[in-house]
């Protein structure tokens, strides 16, 4: 009899918690998935058609998988059973330093202990850059009167470490699009060991120093003044694990978390619309000690608009339009204008609840500058065509 009432508790606990599930996913659905860093898939809007593609069904799968209580700590804890095990079956390949050892959902591991992506070839994306290079042409005869500048950012799918050989994205990308040379800027990795230095082993993004070293070839490129110096380097987590790991499902790796601290110029910060305490965690500094801490987090979170405002009328507006490789340097570029308009045209429509107009924008804001930053794949994601 007690075999029996623990098995019908056990099983009105797990109907509670799915119960629970599907009322936050209706009606207190949360906007951040913290574990994987990324805004939380909700639920989508029925539709006919969507329920006959399978479409609204996928939705809702992706939408309990975010939303129900326990899920991310399943998952974690899920990922840290197998990484030690994984870890033990890769040994001897991690001991491959100089070749790529291909791993799960397109991930290899380079010298030994750094999750990339193989690179690109220019015939692979050729077509999509052709399209994105039409589109920005068409916006920049657009808008003769603003000053529009580009910056791309390499990473480990511009180079095959192996041979040393770039793939040649950012120079057909420079060579497409129809602005003065001097108004176009590459961050350059010409090798492994640029790579290593610039950009996480668990994560796609550039780390501390990658951003920084950005920021302050923009301050060049838009000629806006002097970079912020930094006022001291901490340690922020000694076990951070980024978006690669969770990519192939396991905590391969961990990695330390560092960041710079900057005396930032007094400024507010509005998010989608709504006055928000700051962007991202970097006022905590130097205090700040966070294990679980995510890019993210950290930085601040790819919202559809931010707006810096340092109310400093006799300085300059800009745009900046890209993804989430210029959540790391948003505030330090606020800090040389008067107000810092940020875009991420990805969530722009489903968080501010309406169409993306630049031409609308620019003229109700009084935009000086537009700053178009992102990697590879801003370049080549539709999303972000804004002449068509």
């Amino acid at each position: 009899m007690s075999r029996r009432i623990s098995n019908i508790v056990f099983l009105a606990l797990i109907a509670c918690v799915m119960l629970g599930g599907f009322a936050r996913t209706l009606f207190f659905p949360k906007d951040i998935n913290y574990y994987e860093n990324r805004y939380a898939n909700k639920l989508p809007t029925f539709s006919p058609s969507a329920f006959v593609s399978g479409a609204y069904q996928d939705g809702f799968e992706d939408a309990l998988n975010d939303q129900i209580p326990l899920a991310q700590h399943i998952k974690k804890g899920y990922n840290l059973l197998t990484s030690e095990y994984l870890k033990r079956m890769l040994i001897p390949l991690l001991r491959v330093s100089d070749q790529y050892v291909a791993f799960k959902g397109g991930v290899a591991i380079y010298g030994g202990n750094h999750l990339v992506v193989y690179p690109k070839p220019l015939s692979s994306k050729k077509a999509e850059l052709d399209l994105t290079a039409q589109s920005h042409n068409a916006l920049f005869a657009s808008f003769p009167e603003v000053e529009f500048y580009a910056y791309y950012i390499e990473r480990d799918a511009d180079i095959n470490f192996e041979n040393g050989e770039k793939t040649g994205l950012s120079d057909y990308v420079r060579s497409m699009l129809e602005l003065p040379k001097d108004r176009i800027g590459v961050f350059t990795v010409d090798s492994y060991e640029q790579f290593r230095r610039y950009f996480y082993r668990t994560d796609h993004h550039w780390n501390y120093k990658g951003s920084y070293k950005g920021y302050t070839e923009l301050t060049e490129l838009l000629d806006c003044g002097e970079p912020l110096q930094p006022k001291g380097e901490y340690l922020i987590s000694s076990v951070f694990s980024g978006a690669r790991n969770s990519s192939i499902g396991s905590n391969l790796f961990t990695e330390e978390f560092y960041a710079y601290d900057f005396d930032f110029p007094e400024m507010t910060v509005t998010i989608n619309g709504a006055k928000a305490d700051d962007y991202g965690i970097e006022y905590k500094l130097p205090e700040l000690s966070d294990d679980t801490v995510r890019y993210g987090s950290y930085y601040g979170w790819d919202n559809g608009e931010t707006v810096f405002d340092t109310q400093r009328p006799e300085l300059e507006s800009i745009l900046v339009i890209g993804e989430s490789y210029d959540n790391a340097i948003l505030k330090l570029l606020a800090s040389h204008f008067d107000r810092t308009y940020s875009i991420d045209l990805r969530n722009y429509a489903s968080q501010r609840y309406k169409k993306f107009d630049i031409e609308s924008y620019i003229a109700e804001h009084g935009i000086d500058k537009v700053l178009l930053i992102g990697n590879i794949d801003f370049y080549t994601m539709e999303e972000f065509r804004l002449g068509d």
